[in-house]
């Protein structure tokens, strides 16, 4: 058994998907989804039920971590705000280098503060630093950061050699033993009766551990007391800002109230706009103390959504004979793989490319690792191309047969080479690479049986 994904209900999906990616460094999964039928309404409980969208590999865990599954439903039912304490789901959280850094992403592109940044030590754990957020759809999320791990409390060994205590009373008391060295001076003989609140010598060792789980201890709550100051600054800044927004401009009065740059440079925009050869002057404003912030508004980035091409849904396979265009019946050929899936893995292979690389599809990159003959691999046609267009899209049938058993044994042969491509990133692997082009042979020779001379693939 083990954890797969964690499930978000967005009235966006491409909004938010693009959020945790640029904040979170979340990777992308294709293909993305696009589902319904009744076979999803039955699982899901929910009546002509139609999902859009994909899953978001989460940082820190490799190609067989858990995933973010962002949906979208045709049909959306409101919820309650999310709280904290509300009951059920609570958050998701991120463990981070640096808590501020990511919260100021999380601003940037259209998310809020829920709480405000805390600092804890926590003894045997190390320091807690962390705040919850919320998402541009109100989802809450925790960012954490785990200071340095606190040293473990020891408690001090004691000799287990026998010890002769000395009858002289100035002498000094040395014990050796695995410890460090012991000094104690006896302030009373053996003939005294010993009081009941002499205290167990400590090592040097000891007592130097414990002066620096003391330090240790002093420096976290430090920190700790430097933060709340910092808060209480910040805190006494934005109520000074909110008195100031609340005054007034009284006419009747000596006081002028400046105007902010943005207003200035948009006044002269306008002004050069409406007359260009007329002379501009600028207004005479008196030295601001502090700059007017009443108009001012905070600039938040804008969240890329993710842009992807539509996913085929079905793959249609043509050929000639004699000139003749035929499609080609898949449903009774012997394949390992359904034809919808097939489509989307060909037009995955053959039109994305790896994060590393913008410049070149996957396809491309392989074709240079084997020095393969790719060419009839990535032609394929479109039903919005032209005919001119589609008609570049025929492959020879002896050719493509060829260049798959080429590509297939040097797949064969060099099992790294797969592995370096990252095929994780469009949610496939080697065997299901492999996999999908074994089934495209097994298209082109059904083809050449029929007599086809030429093949053609189309995405649906």
């Amino acid at each position: 058994m083990k954890y797969v994904h964690t499930n978000i209900i967005s009235k966006d999906w491409k909004a938010l998907a693009g959020f945790y990616i640029q904040v979170f460094n979340c990777k992308l999964l294709l293909p993305q989804r696009d589902l319904s039928g009744e076979w999803l309404s039955k699982a899901t409980g929910v009546p002509n039920a139609h999902i859009k969208g994909a899953h978001l590999r989460l940082p820190g865990y490799g190609k067989n971590g858990p995933t973010l599954e962002i949906f979208e439903y045709d049909k959306m039912e409101a919820a309650a705000e999310s709280m904290p304490n509300r009951k059920g789901f609570g958050h998701l959280a991120f463990e981070v280098d640096d808590v501020h850094e990511v919260v100021e992403k999380v601003l940037e592109l259209g998310g809020k503060k829920y709480g405000r940044i805390a600092t804890k030590s926590i003894p045997d754990l190390g320091t807690l630093t962390f705040v919850y957020v919320q998402d541009p759809e109100g989802n809450i999320i925790e960012i954490q950061n785990w200071g340095t791990t606190l040293p473990v409390k020891e408690v001090p060994k004691t000799s287990e050699e026998p010890v002769q205590l000395p009858m002289d009373k100035d002498a000094v008391l040395t014990v050796e033993g695995k410890e460090e060295d012991r000094e104690v001076s006896p302030k009373t003989t053996l003939n005294e009766p010993l009081s009941d609140n002499l205290e167990t010598p400590i090592s040097k060792r000891a007592l130097l551990d414990e002066l620096q789980r003391d330090l240790d201890a002093s420096k976290y709550d430090l920190e700790e007391t430097k933060q709340e100051v910092k808060d209480s600054k910040e805190d006494a800044k934005y109520q000074e800002r909110k008195v100031k927004s609340g005054l007034k401009y009284d006419p009747d009065s000596e006081l002028v109230i400046p105007k902010s740059k943005k207003e200035l440079l948009s006044e002269l925009k306008d002004e050069m706009q409406l007359n260009p050869k007329k002379e501009l002057v600028l207004p005479k404003t008196k030295l601001p103390l502090e700059e007017d912030t009443t108009n001012s508004k905070e600039v938040k980035k804008q969240v890329k959504k993710i842009e992807l091409p539509p996913i085929p849904a079905d793959l249609r396979v043509e050929y000639k004979k004699d000139r003749v265009v035929t499609v080609l019946d898949l449903e009774h050929l012997n394949l390992s793989m359904t034809s919808d899936q097939l489509a989307q893995n060909l037009w995955s292979f053959s039109n994305l490319n790896p994060s590393d690389n913008e410049e070149k599809t996957f396809l491309e990159c392989l074709g240079e690792t084997y020095r393969a003959d790719l060419v009839p691999l990535k032609k394929q046609y479109k039903a919005e191309d032209n005919n001119e267009e589609n008609e570049k899209a025929w492959a020879l049938t002896p050719r493509l047969r060829d260049s798959l058993k080429h590509f297939l044994g040097q797949c064969e042969e060099h099992k790294n080479a797969l592995e370096d491509l990252k095929l994780e990133q469009i949610n496939s692997s080697p065997k299901a690479w492999v996999e999908t082009y074994q089934n495209l042979l097994l298209l082109t020779l059904a083809v050449e049986e029929k007599g086809g001379t030429e093949l053609r693939l189309g995405y649906l």
